[in-house]
C-alpha cells in the first residue's frame, strides 16, 4: 500500500486526478453560473416579450371578456396572468379572485410599466408565498394612452429547478470524466512507469553483479534514451568487474605462488588479506573476516615489529624466531612498509613480508657444525699420534711402554685413515657421480657383512639372525648395499649391550623397491636423537665414541647412497629396541 501511494504510477495518477478536479470544479461552476444565467436572461426576455405582445391584444377593460383572455393566457403559457387598471387595481387575475388582491400601484414591474416600458422584476409574492419572476406591458388606447398593466409572473422555483438540473446533468458528465481520466491516466502512467520499472529492475541486478540482458530496451522516448545511457553505463560497468576479478584473481594467485608470505594488515592492526605461504608460515586458517593479528601468532615480536611501522610509517625489516624455545622453531627474515595513507595522511594499512630462512640457518649450523666435528675428529687422533711420538722419542721407556704406544699410534692412525676415507666416500656419494647399478643378492650381501663383523659379534655375544628370501635381488652395485647394511649392522653391534638379538630382513614393497631392515632389542634412541642420527659426525652419546670407535659419519654415508637410488632411509625406535630401515630399486632378473 505504501509501495503505490509514492511510486511515480500512484503520484502521476493522483496527479491528474487532482487536476482534473480542479478543473471540474471550475469549469463547472463556471458553466452552472452561465448557463444559469443564460436559462434566467432567455426566460426573462421570453416572458417580457410575452407580456409586451399579450398586452397589445387588450382593446378594453371590460371585465368578463378579460378574466376569460387571462385564463386562456395561463393555461397555454403555464403562467400567472395578472390584468390592472390605470389605478393598480386588478381586475383579472388567474392565481386568486382579483376582489382578494390588495392595489399593485406601488409593484416595481408596475411602476417600470406606468413610463410605457415592459419591466421585468423578481420580488417575493404574499400571494403566492413564494419567490416570483414577473414582467409587466402597459395596455394603450388607440390613442396610445396607458389604459391599464398586463402582467405575466412565474415562480422562481421553476426556473431553480431547471438550472439545477442543468447543474446536475454537468456534474455528472464530469464525474463520468473523472473516473475516465483516473482510469485512462493509470494506463497512461503504467505505459509511463513500465520502462522505469525494467530499469530499476536492471539496476538491481546490476547492483548485485548481474548484467546480462542489459542491452533490451522497452520505449524510444526520454526513458529509452535514459535506458540506453544506463545500458552503456552496465556493460562499461560489467567490463571493469571483469577486469577488477581478473585482477585479484592474478593477484591472489601471484601472492599464493610467492615463496614468502604477505600479510596486509589496517591500523588496528587488523588482517586484511594473506597469502599461502604466510598462512602456512603461521600456522593459521582463513576463517574468521578481518581477524586481529595477535589472535594469529602470540609472537610478541611480530605485533611489536607491526605497530611500529604503524607508529613511524617507515619502511623496516628484522629477523624474528617463532616458537623459540620449542623442538620446532622457524627464522624469519620479516620485512614492513606502509602500502596506503587515508586523507589525512594517516598510516592506514601495512604490508608484512615474511622470508622462512629455517633451512639456511639449518645449513649454516650444519655447515658449522661440520667444520667443528671435522676438526675435532681429525685433532684427537692426530693430537695422540703427536703426543705419544714425541714421548717415545724424548723418554727412555721400557719395551712394554713403548709396544703400548706404538699400539696407540697405530690405532689412531687406522682411525684417522678411516676418517678420511668416510670423508671421501661422502664426498663422492655427494657429488654428481653416476651411482653404479647392477644386480646383487641381498641374502648374499647381508650373509657377507656378518662375516665380516663375525669377530665383533663373537666378542659381544650378540645372536644374528638373518630371514631373507634366497631369490631377493637389487638393482644397484654390491657395493652399495653392503656399505648400507654393515653400517646399520655395525651401529647394532657397537650400541647394544652384550646378548643383544640382532636380525636382518629384507621385504618387497608395492613400488618396485625393497626394505631392508635391521633390527635390535637395545635399549633404543632417545627420541629427540632421532631425527639427527643421520646427519653427519652426529652422536647420541659422545663421551662413548672414543672408546666404540667409529667416524659418525657411517648413516650420513647410507643416507647419500640411498636416495642417490631414489630411495629413503629411516628408523624407529622405542624402549624395545631400533630399526633402521632402508629402499633400494628391486632387480627382477636372476643375478
Amino acid at each position: 500500500m505504501n509501495k503505490m501511494r509514492f511510486s511515480i504510477r500512484g503520484k502521476i495518477s493522483v496527479t491528474y486526478g487532482i487536476l482534473f478536479l480542479l478543473i471540474v470544479l471550475i469549469l463547472g461552476s463556471y458553466l452552472s453560473y452561465f448557463l444559469g444565467k443564460q436559462y434566467k436572461g432567455s426566460l426573462e426576455e421570453n416572458i417580457s416579450n410575452n407580456a409586451n405582445l399579450l398586452s397589445s391584444f387588450i382593446e378594453s377593460m371590460d371585465e368578463g371578456g378579460l378574466q376569460s383572455f387571462s385564463e386562456e393566457t395561463s393555461d397555454k403559457l403555464g403562467a400567472r396572468v395578472t390584468i390592472i387598471d390605470i389605478d393598480g387595481n386588478p381586475i383579472s387575475e388567474t392565481a386568486k379572485p382579483p376582489h382578494y388582491l390588495e392595489n399593485h400601484i406601488d409593484r416595481p414591474e408596475i411602476q417600470g410599466a406606468i413610463k410605457g416600458r415592459v419591466t421585468t422584476e423578481q420580488r417575493y409574492s404574499r400571494t403566492m408565498a413564494t419567490d416570483m419572476l414577473y414582467s409587466a406591458a402597459p395596455i394603450l388606447d388607440n390613442d396610445g394612452q396607458v389604459i391599464g398593466f398586463f402582467r405575466l409572473a412565474k415562480p422562481l422555483d421553476e426556473i431553480r429547478s431547471a438550472i439545477s438540473q442543468i447543474r446536475f446533468v454537468v456534474y455528472v458528465g464530469f464525474s463520468v470524466g473523472i473516473i475516465l481520466v483516473w482510469i485512462i491516466g493509470g494506463f497512461l502512467a503504467k505505459a509511463i512507469t513500465k520502462p522505469l520499472g525494467v530499469l530499476m529492475n536492471k539496476a538491481k541486478r546490476a547492483g548485485r553483479g548481474n548484467f546480462s540482458n542489459i542491452k533490451e530496451i522497452y520505449s524510444r522516448d526520454e526513458i529509452g534514451q535514459l535506458e540506453d545511457v544506463f545500458n552503456e553505463m552496465g556493460q562499461n560497468l560489467g567490463l571493469m568487474v571483469e577486469d577488477l576479478d581478473k585482477e585479484r584473481i592474478r593477484l591472489t594467485r601471484i601472492l599464493d605462488n610467492l615463496p614468502v608470505g604477505v600479510l596486509v594488515i589496517n591500523h588496528e592492526c587488523r588482517l586484511l588479506t594473506s597469502n599461502h605461504t604466510a598462512r602456512h608460515i603461521l600456522g593459521y586458517q582463513q576463517g574468521e573476516e578481518k581477524p586481529y593479528l595477535n589472535t594469529l601468532t602470540d609472537n610478541y615480536n611480530i605485533n611489536k615489529f607491526v605497530n611500529e611501522i604503524i607508529n613511524s610509517g617507515k619502511q623496516q625489516n628484522t629477523e624474528i624466531i617463532l616458537g623459540e624455545g620449542r623442538d620446532e622453531q622457524r627464522y624469519l627474515q620479516v620485512m614492513g612498509a606502509v602500502v596506503y595513507k587515508n586523507e589525512y595522511g594517516e598510516n592506514e594499512e601495512v604490508v608484512i613480508v615474511l622470508h622462512d630462512v629455517s633451512n639456511l640457518k639449518e645449513l649454516e649450523l650444519m655447515r658449522k657444525d661440520l667444520v667443528a666435528n671435522v676438526s675435532h675428529e681429525l685433532r684427537t687422533p692426530l693430537t695422540a699420534v703427536q703426543g705419544f711420538a714425541e714421548t717415545l722419542l724424548e723418554e727412555k721407556l721400557d719395551e712394554e711402554t713403548q709396544a703400548h704406544f706404538i699400539k696407540i699410534i697405530k690405532n689412531e692412525s687406522i682411525r684417522l685413515s678411516s676418517l678420511l676415507e668416510d670423508l671421501l666416500t661422502l664426498s663422492k656419494l655427494e657429488g654428481a657421480e653416476e651411482r653404479k647399478t647392477g644386480c646383487c643378492n641381498v641374502k648374499g650381501a647381508a650373509l657377507k657383512v656378518v662375516d665380516l663383523l663375525n669377530q665383533k659379534i663373537i666378542q659381544k655375544k650378540h645372536n644374528v639372525n638373518i630371514e631373507i628370501d634366497e631369490d631377493l635381488n637389487v638393482g644397484v652395485y654390491c657395493d652399495y648395499i653392503e656399505q648400507v647394511l654393515l653400517n646399520y649392522v655395525e651401529n647394532s653391534v657397537k650400541y647394544t649391550p652384550d646378548g643383544t638379538d640382532i636380525k636382518i630382513s629384507a621385504l618387497k614393497e608395492d613400488n618396485n623397491f625393497i626394505r631392508l631392515i635391521v633390527r635390535d632389542n637395545g635399549s633404543g634412541i632417545p627420541l629427540k636423537d632421532q631425527k639427527r642420527v643421520f646427519e653427519r659426525f652426529f652422536r647420541v652419546d659422545r663421551s662413548r665414541e672414543s672408546q666404540l670407535g667409529g667416524t659418525g659419519l657411517g648413516l650420513s654415508i647410507v643416507k647419500h647412497i640411498v636416495e642417490g637410488f631414489g630411495g629413503e632411509v629411516g628408523l624407529i625406535s622405542n624402549k624395545d629396541g631400533t630399526s633402521f630401515w632402508a629402499t633400494l630399486p628391486k632387480q627382477k632378473e636372476v643375478c
